[in-house]
């Protein structure tokens, strides 16, 4: 099998999953994926799957805290040269954004809220995210 094929074949198995979005996300504007999601945005190749949700101890909307906790996420990242980048971001702890070569992408929130009363299931989960150009020299 070639090179490119397999490029091919790997590229195809990642975006997989892809959202199937009314208007593409874009590049300094907050989207949405949900769980085992990912996106195209609009105008770079990047491609973005929201694979995990590794950690969430946020405090429950309906409940007294003496601290926020947090939320962790794992992010697939496939850039235009198919290099390919897995993340962890978090919601109150650092990191909460990450950078390829032309770009950062940063974790706004983790949804749904945390309630005392109701258990999430991993498939409800999504998250908002906001990515941004990097200003070359």
């Amino acid at each position: 099998m070639n090179q490119a094929f397999k490029t091919l074949f790997v590229n195809l198995v990642f975006i997989g999953s892809a959202a199937a979005f009314a208007i593409p996300p874009q590049v300094d504007h907050n989207f949405s994926l949900a769980i085992g999601q990912s996106t195209t945005l609009e105008g770079t190749g990047l491609v973005i799957k929201f694979t995990a949700v590794l950690e969430d101890s946020r405090c429950p909307v309906n409940a007294f805290c003496t601290m926020a906790g947090n939320g962790r996420v794992v992010l697939d990242i496939l850039d235009l040269g198919g290099l390919r980048y897995s993340a962890i971001l978090n919601t109150e702890e650092e990191p909460k954004n990450t950078t390829t070569k032309e770009y950062k992408l940063t974790l706004i929130s983790l949804n749904p809220p945390r309630t005392e009363d109701k258990s999430i299931a991993e498939d409800d989960y999504s998250i908002t995210l906001r990515v941004q150009k990097l200003i070359s020299d």
